[in-house]
């Protein structure tokens, strides 16, 4: 069976990767030609093998192609995007089966209010790592709309709290530290 395992949450979706394909073989799609995936993909039917692939990122046509002539491998590729209505459609008549994985709606919530309690309802159900690369995401995006001095300062000290916690300069948690921002917006 090929499944496509896609969507915004990356978090969940790699984790469902790695309990579902632990001694796979793991290929790049960039990296792929169609010599090689037929290669691999005969290869492991011809001695009787049940060790899986894992593809990272969804390869180009002519590879889905050779994948659904051999829909019965057991193939996982990852996407770290939602796909398009169009492109899930077409892997489904494919014969493929498709996994998606999605933030909660609290995360955006979040991401438009930046406000503390939204800030604390997002971290119950999303780690806190997660929450805030979207929250630098976001205020990077708000920053190329609008250049405003007040996501600029943000921007800066999102940048200052993660050179703290990498580099050791800090006793407070990533959790402490963006509670205190937070509270002075």
């Amino acid at each position: 069976m090929i499944t496509v395992i896609h969507g915004d949450n990356t978090v969940q979706s790699r984790q469902f990767l790695n309990d579902s394909a632990k001694d796979f073989v793991r290929l790049e799609a960039a990296d792929l030609t169609p010599e090689s995936l037929t290669q691999i993909l005969e290869s492991s039917s011809l001695f009787g093998s049940d060790r899986g692939v894992v593809i990272n990122h969804l390869p180009k046509d002519n590879f889905l192609t050779i994948l659904s002539k051999n829909i019965k491998q057991n193939v996982f590729i990852w996407e770290k995007k939602s796909l398009s209505a169009v492109t899930c459609k077409k892997l489904i008549q494919l014969g493929f089966v498709l996994k998606e994985f999605r933030l909660p709606k609290i995360v955006f919530q979040f991401l438009n209010s930046l406000t503390l309690k939204d800030f604390h309802a997002t971290i119950k159900t999303e780690p806190v790592e997660l929450v805030f690369y979207l929250l630098h995401r976001r205020i990077a995006q708000l920053i190329q709309r609008n250049p405003d001095t007040k996501w600029l300062k943000l921007h800066r000290r999102l940048l200052e709290i993660d050179w703290s916690i990498k580099s050791g300069q800090t006793d407070l948690s990533l959790t402490a530290q963006l509670d205190l921002l937070l509270a002075g917006l």
